[in-house]
């Protein structure tokens, strides 16, 4: 290590002592073992993000002053604790040799804001790496032996929230379309993976939405389990920057961990299977990304894995959700920030050391996005059709306006769902006025009290309010409602970047102004608590009544109902129909079909073009009679079951034209044996269905036009006596 090098250096010229010398080194590695911080371990043993990285980001903790220097006294003790005997420490070194190892180790105690000249810790050439441990750093204070415990305590409250939702919910609408789209091939197709799905470009979120068909087709525990499960990686990845960032495990770190976890801006998108397929990934994926520039930013790490690792997971995030490309602006603004607040040279500086500090990650993360951006243009349809600017602002102001700010108070608490849509967002207007306040109080206290604090408040707006455009104005039509804004489903990322904001501005240099008044932390902590506290109890009512209307669905008990029928049904062949409407629009076509969504099942029906017995799904997913409406008619045959009069080929006259369409024909007939017959209308393929010997009716599916039905015996020796056929569609039985 550079440090216990030049700590090794400083005693050459002691030599003379011997064994105290020899003492006085090892003291200097137990010095070094309990000043460094975990970031400083980690990066120098690879840099692997993991729970052992959170743990040591843990070395020290905020203990509400702006000085982060540490009592040399404390870490006098903490030597003598490690070596045990101190009058055999005192033994074998000079006098005042103890004072000299602690105080330079100990870290320096100029402000980060004074200004002490190229000689101070924060005035080093822009071309150089910050401190490995960042703009703060101190010995571990009991504060910290508790903030590791209570964010993962809140990660399990979280998780325990979350997996209560999931198990009440169920799949909703591009959900059965995922599962549709699963069923129709090889999930490792081309097509299947690059599928241009309503703009979205996510091959890795249908790979794993056929991974799960696969396995249980349409059965929702497998799901949900990769939700949760997906939810408990972001959260520990969300820990994990916020710690990185804040240099150590402090206390109010705490406060925009509950916000991120909590936040109703969240759960939509989480709830919603096909949803949180993409967006669960983008905050995994900006998390990691973010942290690891933080620890390029700070030095001391395997630079060439931690730069590998962040590109894997930018790659991977972007193959389940195209707005992962938003995660290489975020880390870019991240490390500006870090760095601007670590130094006070100036935004000039920071731009130079963030560059400087992770090159080699900008240039990959450029020419991935380059890359991905021509595949995206080529491979999707998302700028097709027209679109609104007005729309799209308007959009976005309502997202602002009833979700990201009723959002900061734990809002919006009232929810309306207008089936089939999701749940919406109804703030009542104090909600939002007391979110506004707290936005508008927040800012202006960030701003009177924090240098440099109106850089992190400027990110962080132009990221709500600016970045989410591009989305939103691909969603607008003469057909979008400004109510989808309100649905919160494109919030979760803008949750993330404002919890990274909150915790910047924690790092932000205090204005002189406010040294003065520390007497204020001993109020301003247990008012934080108590604001944490109300905020979470706040969101879960938001989570509870949101909850509450995602349930209000009849998917769930449709589809429930429907495995049972097609089980009790599956020696029977069925006709393809659609799904009802309160479950899936026609827009979704053809996965709006129960051949498409039950494909996967192994007790079922085949559906096909006919049937001899014509039975459907009803709205609640049982199996109901079916009748053809007589759209068109024909006559019965001259002849009768002992006298057939079809022995070949024949055209049956209909009393009418038909429109080129897809009809379905209801022929009774009588036959003389059992075999096959084909039929058909003109311009459309014919259809062999299967007859039996005696008196009976079949029911097939024809597409074609025409004034003339075509039947064809195949079986030599069949003959058949035709009754009147109906041609048209079908609908339930009265």
């Amino acid at each position: 290590m550079v440090l216990l090098a030049t700590e090794r250096a400083a005693t050459e010229p002691e030599q003379q002592h011997g064994e105290g010398v020899t003492f006085l080194t090892q003291l200097a590695e137990a010095v070094e073992d309990l000043h460094l911080t975990a970031v400083h371990q980690a990066g120098a043993t690879g840099g692997h993000a993991g729970l052992t990285d959170l743990l040591g980001d843990c070395g020290a903790a905020l203990d509400g002053s702006e000085d982060d220097c540490v009592d040399t006294v404390d870490l006098r003790a903490q030597l003598f604790d490690v070596f045990g005997d101190i009058a055999h420490v005192r033994a074998q070194i000079e006098p005042g040799q103890i004072d000299w190892l602690v105080s330079s180790h100990a870290p320096k105690c100029a402000t980060r804001g004074e200004a002490t000249g190229k000689s101070g810790p924060m005035h080093r050439r822009a071309s150089t790496l910050l401190s490995p441990t960042g703009p703060t750093a101190g010995a571990v204070t009991p504060a910290a032996r508790w903030v590791v415990p209570v964010a993962l305590g809140l990660i399990v409250i979280q998780l325990a929230v979350r997996s209560w939702l999931v198990a009440r919910g169920n799949f909703y609408w591009d959900d059965l379309i995922l599962i549709g789209r699963a069923s129709e091939g090889s999930m490792f197709s081309w097509d299947f993976l690059m599928h241009d799905h309503d703009g979205h470009l996510m091959p890795a979120a249908f790979l794993l939405a056929g991974i799960t068909t696969e396995i249980a087709p349409l059965n929702w525990a497998l799901p949900a389990i990769t939700l949760v499960i997906g939810q408990l990686f972001a959260s520990l990845a969300v820990l994990r920057l916020l710690v990185v960032i804040a240099g150590r495990c402090r206390p109010a770190v705490l406060m925009p961990l509950a916000f991120y976890l909590f936040t109703p801006m969240t759960v939509p998108a989480y709830n919603w299977w096909a949803a949180g397929l993409n967006t669960l990934p983008l905050q995994i994926g900006m998390a990691i990304v973010a942290a690891d520039v933080v620890q390029l930013c700070r030095g001391e790490v395997d630079r060439r894995r931690v730069i590998i690792r962040a590109l894997v997971v930018f790659v991977v995030a972007l193959a389940f959700f195209e707005k992962s490309v938003l995660i290489a602006p975020v880390a870019a603004a991240t490390a500006f920030l870090w760095c601007l607040l670590a130094d006070d040279r100036g935004v000039r500086a920071a731009v130079h050391s963030a560059w400087n500090a992770a090159r080699g990650l900008w240039i990959g993360l450029i020419a991935i996005t380059a890359v991905w951006a021509v595949g995206y243009a080529t491979l999707t349809s998302a700028t097709a059709g027209e679109h609104s600017i007005t729309q799209t602002i308007a959009l976005a102001w309502r997202s602002i306006s009833k979700g990201v700010v009723p959002g900061t108070v734990g809002g919006p608490w009232f929810w309306e769902r207008w089936i089939p849509s999701p749940p919406m967002g109804f703030p009542s207007w104090w909600l939002m006025a007391a979110g506004w306040l707290l936005v508008v109080g927040a800012i202006a206290y960030a701003l009177w009290s924090r240098q440099r604090a109106g850089w992190v408040i400027g990110a962080v707006i132009a990221y709500v309010a600016v970045l989410q455009v591009p989305l939103l104005w691909s969603r607008t039509s003469e057909n979008t409602a400004l109510e989808l804004a309100q649905t919160l489903r494109y919030l979760p990322d803008s949750a993330l970047v404002i919890a990274i904001g909150f915790t910047l501005i924690l790092l932000a240099p205090k204005r002189s102004r406010t040294h003065g008044v520390d007497d204020a932390q001993r109020w301003l902590r247990p008012v934080a608590i108590a604001a944490v506290f109300a905020f979470i109890a706040s969101s879960l009512v938001s989570t509870v009544r949101f909850s509450t209307e995602w349930r209000d669905d009849p998917t769930a008990d449709y589809l429930a109902n429907a495995r049972t029928s097609l089980a009790e049904a599956k020696d029977t062949p069925m006709f393809d129909h659609p799904l009802p409407l309160l479950v899936l629009l026609p827009v979704a076509y053809p996965y709006n079909q129960v051949s498409k969504v039950f494909a996967g099942l192994d007790d079922r029906p085949e559906f096909g073009r006919w049937t001899d017995k014509l039975q459907v799904l009803d709205d609640n997913g049982h199996l109901t009679p079916a009748e053809v409406t007589p759209r068109r008619t024909t006559e019965a045959g001259a002849g009768a079951c002992d006298d057939p009069e079809i022995t070949g080929p024949a055209s049956i006259d209909l009393d009418g034209p038909l429109l080129d369409w897809l009809w379905t024909v209801a022929l009774p007939y009588c036959a003389n044996t059992d075999g096959e017959l084909q039929i058909g209308l003109a311009g459309g393929e014919p259809v062999t269905v299967p007859v039996q010997a005696g008196l009976h009716s079949t029911y097939v599916q024809l597409g074609g036009s025409g004034t003339a039905l075509q039947v064809r015996p195949l079986t030599p020796g069949l003959a058949l006596h035709l009754g009147a056929a109906r041609i048209g569609e079908v609908v339930r039985s009265p």
